[in-house]
């Protein structure tokens, strides 16, 4: 599940699609189903910057633009095929730390570029960025426990 800035609400359902909740009115509640985005299942990770939607699916991690989507459902983003996306979260740049299958936790930068973050021993079940504090924190569900990680991904503790 993911907010973006104008305090949508985007939903990975079980693996099958993205459905998307917003306020009709500004002062409303976010509560009302406005679209729902169908995307080659099963899809994993959903997160949500600036105006890039992020979600990974058996394509890769797909970035789409939100506003086609919420005005006319329209999917027009880029893959990154090598990126599995079963876990993503982004930063307030921008950016968003993509979790994959293999234990790799790559970053797909606001400019369209990407880069290896670090790797993991486990595949990663969630990931979260703390903006304010600068860091990273990824989910080990197996193992039952949460990594904190700096955004230069310097293990900083692990959370039991």
């Amino acid at each position: 599940m993911a907010i973006d800035g104008l305090g949508d609400i985007w939903v990975e359902n079980q693996f099958t699609n993205i459905t998307v909740y917003a306020s009709l009115s500004v002062y409303a509640q976010p509560n009302t189903l406005v679209q729902t985005l169908t995307v080659n299942p099963p899809v994993y990770g959903v997160a949500v910057a600036g105006d890039y939607l992020a979600y990974g699916n058996s394509n890769g991690t797909i970035l789409d633009a939100v506003e086609p989507i919420l005005t006319s459902n329209a999917q027009n983003g880029g893959s990154y095929g090598n990126m599995t996306g079963v876990a993503i979260g982004s930063d307030n740049k921008g950016n968003f730390y993509v979790g994959n299958a293999d234990g790799s936790v790559d970053i797909a930068f606001a400019n369209g570029t990407a880069s290896t973050f670090l790797f993991l021993s486990f595949a990663p079940t969630g990931i979260s960025v703390d903006n304010v504090r600068g860091r990273i924190y990824i989910s080990n569900g197996p193992g039952n426990s949460i990594s904190v990680y700096s955004t230069a991904g310097a293990l900083l503790k692990v959370i039991q």
